[in-house]
């Protein structure tokens, strides 16, 4: 397991709503080929993404809308229907 792996799934377990968190863990899953980690955790982003008003700012390294972290896993989501 990697240093930023080992990181990000501490983060998410201690801050499970951390949307940037979520967005970056699954990215790092689905890059090392643990495609079956990732659906999870971007159903959970779309999740919590999809409760917040859309233009609500999240925080993170850059304040984001929500409507990104939705968009983002939709996209994710689809593209792996499609597959």
């Amino acid at each position: 397991m990697s240093g930023a792996t080992a990181v990000l799934e501490l983060l998410v377990k201690q801050a499970p709503d951390y949307l940037p968190g979520l967005l970056e863990l699954a990215l790092l899953r689905e890059r090392a080929g643990a495609r079956d980690a990732a659906f999870p955790l971007m159903r959970a982003l779309r999740s919590r993404a999809g409760q917040l008003p859309p233009d609500e700012l999240v925080d993170g390294p850059e304040a984001l809308p929500a409507r990104f972290y939705l968009a983002s896993a939709d996209a994710y989501l689809n593209l792996g229907a499609l597959e």
